[in-house]
């Protein structure tokens, strides 16, 4: 039986394949993508932390990103000893621009890969390169925590909104801004997730998270399951139950390759024979139809270049759509221990069962 969150999750998945007729070709990411703006998805955090079912998404993976987050950090020495990797790409090829180095290796090849990993372990192992080399700019943690102020002392966003929860102040004012203009310039990328908000809904703790990009098949749903289990933590340090997550999106999409492949969604036709097909696999209500479906949409896509394989997240989706959901799974935290002060091991995830993790290349 699939839970509510899921399906909420799955259902933005089929508003992006059916609504998202607006093909978009970024340069920054050489990709190309079906987007939808404006669209919104709640999430109920009380009945569930969304771990999706349907593909695995690392608990392991998660957990540090947000603790690193509510850290303030912004260094990925702290992500690599803990084995998340997701931010490595941007500061690796922030350091290959830096040294001059960029354009003597290819981005995703064999060589930019194994430069990569050699980068990695470097960061770990060598505190001196770590601090020259493993920082971000002003990313998450830095807004969260320690935002600019032009006047003079920073703002420790977060910190002082969690101590006005719990002193029970109930406010339009809980927020917390991740974006700055200012500095839109000196990050690897400039926050997605960029603005959120903390309400005190009668003992119940609700956020409204806008995020202005949305990649719905890699990013949203550690985007989800991240926020949600902010949500779980601050309530339990400030006192309160955990409500609900609302997320809003600005642009929310699904990448569809590059090269042959962005050529082939370009044409308005193909577009809108993948878009009735799968009004028509919705309609008929039987999921495994979805397999169907990619198999079809794979038999008359251009291969992809060895390069950037996986990076079509497309029949990715249709894959996932496919799937039976398992019980989602349960979440424990340390109740009124300050957030700030929470280690890796202070969130326990248990009973989790999944679908295999899709693989799926990000847009650097």
């Amino acid at each position: 039986m699939i839970s509510d969150n899921e399906q909420t999750y799955l259902d933005g998945l089929v508003e992006v394949l059916t609504r998202g007729d607006q093909y978009l070709y970024g340069e920054r990411t050489q990709s190309a993508r079906l987007s939808v703006t404006g669209s919104k998805h709640v999430y109920d955090v009380g009945e569930n932390i969304p771990f999706l079912t349907t593909k695995h998404v690392k608990p392991d993976l998660v957990i540090p990103e947000l603790i690193w987050f509510m850290r303030g950090d912004t260094n990925i020495q702290f992500l690599e000893e803990n084995g998340v990797g997701i931010w490595t790409a941007n500061a690796f090829q922030n350091y290959l621009e830096s040294t001059g180095q960029a354009s003597n290796v290819e981005q995703y090849s064999e060589e930019w890969k194994q430069r990569k990993d050699a980068f990695a372990e470097r960061i770990r192992d060598d505190d001196g390169f770590a601090a020259e080399h493993g920082d971000l700019g002003p990313v998450y943690g830095k807004m969260w925590r320690d935002y600019p102020n032009p006047e003079g002392d920073n703002v420790d966003q977060l910190g002082s909104n969690v101590e006005a929860l719990r002193n029970g102040e109930q406010s339009t004012r809980h927020v917390v801004n991740a974006w700055h203009p200012a500095y839109t310039d000196d990050v690897a990328l400039p926050p997605c997730h960029a603005f959120f908000q903390f309400h005190n809904c009668g003992g119940k703790l609700d956020i409204t998270l806008t995020q202005r990009s949305t990649d719905a098949f890699l990013g949203e749903p550690f985007n989800i399951a991240s926020y949600s289990l902010l949500n779980k933590i601050v309530a339990a340090d400030a006192g309160l139950e955990p409500g609900k997550l609302h997320h809003f999106h600005g642009n929310k999409h699904l990448y569809c390759g590059s090269a042959e492949r962005k050529k082939w969604y370009a044409d308005s036709e193909n577009r809108e024979w993948l878009r009735r097909s799968i009004q028509d696999v919705k309609a008929d209500g039987r999921r495994s139809e979805y397999h169907a479906l990619k198999e079809t949409l794979e038999s008359r896509l251009p291969d992809e270049e060895p390069a950037m394989n996986c990076s079509d997240h497309i029949p990715l989706a249709l894959e996932q759509l496919g799937r039976e959901a398992y019980k989602p799974p349960s979440v424990e935290v340390i109740s009124g221990k300050p957030f700030n002060e929470y280690n890796v091991d202070d969130v326990v995830v248990s009973d989790y069962d999944h679908q295999p993790f899709i693989p799926a290349r990000m847009a650097v």
